[in-house]
């Protein structure tokens, strides 16, 4: 039983890093080389608005297809995506990525449902416990997500390497205005010498991810009935709906949004402007390698310091270093230093790794008895504020981004003031309702 236990958990993470890794190592690439029209961008945008869809479907899909079918055609879609940007317009890469924003939630829920599935079955063969087999294996799942966009970034930046770029500098400094950072020339054009073999790389990727899911995964699928399975989602949506207008709900929706917002701007906008205009697209993946490096040691760190810290003063704390962050990147001049371009990459990391770890962990503690639906508006949260970013980034110069960040940091800080009160109010109620007999 021990070798079809590490075959399930190998398989899934590789076949999880070889999917996803294209994906990411795209989406960072988009604003940058799809600049024209803001392609890349709503692209991306294209993505996360069917994610919203998908959040709310793909439970289902896995319960009735199984968790390895829906692997498998995630994989595949994923792939339909990878070959639409050999031929990048508007009427290959919108469909393909509408198409993988349904594959993505798809993906999400099918490979934690089969990392939870392959602890219940194999877990005495690992000689654990169904709860820490469980939390292991869903935490290497989370694990291979951090390394998928680290992957994906750092092919790009290895095969971009020798991208010959020349620096114009401007006399003049103008503010919010890219040329301020001395424009590269060829800063987010990559030649087609360099850019289909990286296409390729990232194709022979997803191909690879298509056999390792196919040979080394087992399926694991609800043994419900379609009529049980119907009257699931009807209780599901029921319950969702009446989640919808729970006060605590509500004050955490502005953070959920945030992180995405955060998210969104990184992979976006900052991403253009930032790291393309500055210091050249070949450097995009490397930025975004430290970045996913940063974020997977902040959230380990953050888990901790909610050990010993209050949580209050941990999330002011993350709200405090985002607002620092976007402050330096609305008053310090852009420059086409290497270090410091890496230096706000990384400072960013911080408070959003901060955000993304707090997030679900303060709604889970609070609803733990709703905690599938607070996910699944987390989810939602996180979607509307990447589409919101990458949207707006057409819209809007990138210091008005900056500032409509810095709004929903202050709409977060209050709202988790007052739902600090709300629950405050109700354990005095509680107590007061539940005296203590001397």
């Amino acid at each position: 039983m021990i070798l079809p236990a590490y075959r399930n958990i190998i398989g899934q993470f590789l076949g999880v890093v070889c999917c996803l890794s294209p994906f990411l190592g795209i989406l960072y690439m988009q604003s940058s080389i799809n600049a024209t029209e803001g392609l890349g961008l709503l692209t991306n945008a294209t993505s996360f608005s069917t994610l919203i869809i998908s959040i709310f479907l793909a439970p289902f899909i896995v319960s009735v297809a199984g968790t390895k079918p829906s692997l498998f055609l995630s994989s595949i879609i994923f792939t339909i995506y990878t070959l639409s940007n050999f031929y990048p317009h508007w009427f290959t890469l919108l469909p393909a990525a509408a198409l993988t924003g349904l594959a993505l939630g798809l993906l999400w829920v099918a490979m934690y449902s089969h990392a939870t599935a392959t602890a219940l079955k194999f877990h005495d063969a690992l000689k654990e416990t169904k709860e820490n087999c469980t939390v292991l294996l869903a935490s290497t799942t989370g694990v291979s997500v951090q390394v998928s966009g680290m992957v994906g970034a750092s092919v790009s930046s290895i095969v971009l390497l020798n991208l010959k770029t020349t620096v114009n500098y401007n006399d003049s400094f103008i503010e919010n205005d890219t040329s301020s950072c001395g424009v590269y020339e060829e800063g987010h054009e990559v030649s087609d010498v360099l850019y289909y073999p990286l296409i390729g790389i990232y194709a022979l990727l997803n191909i690879i991810s298509l056999f390792i899911i196919l040979v080394f995964v087992d399926n694991f699928k609800s043994e419900s009935e379609f009529v049980t399975i119907k009257t699931q989602l009807y209780a599901s949506l029921k319950s969702l709906i009446s989640c919808l207008f729970n006060v605590t709900v509500i004050l955490l929706f502005p953070m959920f949004t945030l992180h995405g917002l955060l998210l969104g701007y990184i992979t976006g906008d900052f991403s253009k402007v930032f790291i393309s205009d500055c210091i050249g697209v070949k450097w995009l993946g490397f930025a975004h390698a430290a970045y996913g490096l940063t974020g997977g040691i902040v959230t380990f760190m953050t888990g901790k310091a909610l050990k010993c810290i209050s949580q209050p003063l941990v999330v002011f704390l993350a709200l405090l270093l985002s607002t620092g962050m976007c402050m330096c990147l609305l008053y310090l001049e852009r420059t086409p230093q290497i270090l410091v371009i890496f230096l706000l990459t990384i400072g960013w990391a911080v408070g959003e790794s901060m955000i993304m770890t707090l997030a679900p962990g303060i709604g889970g503690i609070l609803l733990p008895e709703k905690k599938e639906q607070l996910f699944a508006f987390y989810r939602l949260g996180m979607a509307i504020g990447l589409v919101t970013s990458y949207t707006t980034a057409i819209l809007m110069e990138t210091c008005q981004q900056i500032w409509l960040v810095i709004g929903i940091i202050l709409l977060t800080g209050i709202c988790y003031i007052v739902l600090q009160i709300s629950e405050r109010l109700k354990k005095n109620k509680t107590s007061d309702n539940n005296p203590t007999v001397v």
